[in-house]
């Protein structure tokens, strides 16, 4: 990594790693505001993928239970395991919404 010198008010050169200081009193707050914002992407990203997640359990646990008619054995099988998974990333849509949600959380 390069050492970048700058000259300092008396004419001096000084590297940027000895004058770390000036950018830590920014980075608490920059690092706030860059959490704030991935907390807030997240949130949305939580909220639009549980809306097509429910729908998707919706239709494969109508699928699981025969209600569009009977399915062999290895069909039932994969849609098993795909039921599982999509439940298992609706719950977790599910906990981040709750997590970064405002206000008391009871559940």
């Amino acid at each position: 990594m390069r050492d970048y010198k700058i000259l300092t008010a008396q004419g001096d050169p000084q590297s940027l790693r000895e004058m770390g200081g000036f950018r830590d009193s920014t980075s608490g707050a920059l690092k706030s505001e860059v959490d704030e914002n991935m907390a807030s992407l997240l949130k949305i990203m939580s909220h639009d993928i549980r809306g097509p997640l429910v729908s998707m359990v919706s239709t494969l646990k109508l699928l699981n239970r025969g209600y569009y008619g009977k399915m062999d054995e290895g069909a039932a099988d994969k849609i098993k395991e795909v039921l599982l998974n999509a439940t298992r990333l609706t719950e977790m849509a599910e906990h981040y919404l709750e997590e970064l949600s405002p206000g008391p959380k009871d559940r």
